[in-house]
């Protein structure tokens, strides 16, 4: 099997743990799968050229793993209009949040003041009077301050008047922001 294809599966190790203690995504140059490093050496006197394109694939792939825009949210509004805005009123959630449209691309936006008190499994997610499970959009980073949580392409964010922080283990609440359209 081409080391392209086994790399894609196997490149992203968890190495390290964010402020809440959940793991964080990255390669570690010595936690690398043992077939790389004797895959590598294997080849390393049959064909130095496919050596220096395996490790460029390798380095890459390892660099976007480890890239913290691909570990945590962003933290700055996004690019675009705001077209939403609410306050998380209720459960252990406050502060305000909004949702931007850049184009075709949509995000929900959690602004500075955003402080959730702690919880086990938080997530952020969409709800159009009451939760939606198909629209969870991704998992609370951090509990406090300021985040960018891209919605994906298959849910039509116009569709939604409210952002959840929502608990998926015990299928809960734990804060409700009503929108406002503009």
């Amino acid at each position: 099997m081409p080391i392209t294809s086994r790399l894609l599966d196997h490149t992203c190790i968890p190495h390290k743990a964010n402020q809440q203690g959940l793991p964080v995504i990255g390669t570690h140059p010595t936690q690398l799968p043992k077939w790389i490093v004797d895959d590598t050496a294997r080849n390393l006197h049959s064909n130095p050229e496919s050596l220096m394109n395996r490790r460029k694939i390798l380095f890459g792939l390892a660099a976007v793993c480890m890239a913290p825009e691909f570990v945590y949210a962003q933290a700055q509004p996004p690019a675009g209009q705001k077209r939403a805005s609410g306050q998380f009123t209720t459960g252990s959630t406050s502060g305000g949040v909004s949702l931007y449209q850049d184009g075709d691309h949509w995000a929900v936006y959690l602004e500075t003041d955003f402080d959730h008190e702690g919880s086990p499994d938080p997530w952020v997610a969409l709800g159009q009077n009451g939760f939606r499970r198909d629209a969870i959009i991704g998992e609370l980073v951090e509990f406090k301050g300021d985040q960018t949580y891209p919605i994906g392409p298959k849910l039509n964010a116009s569709e939604f008047n409210e952002v959840y922080i929502w608990c998926v283990e015990h299928n809960v609440s734990l804060g409700r922001a009503r929108l406002t359209w503009r």
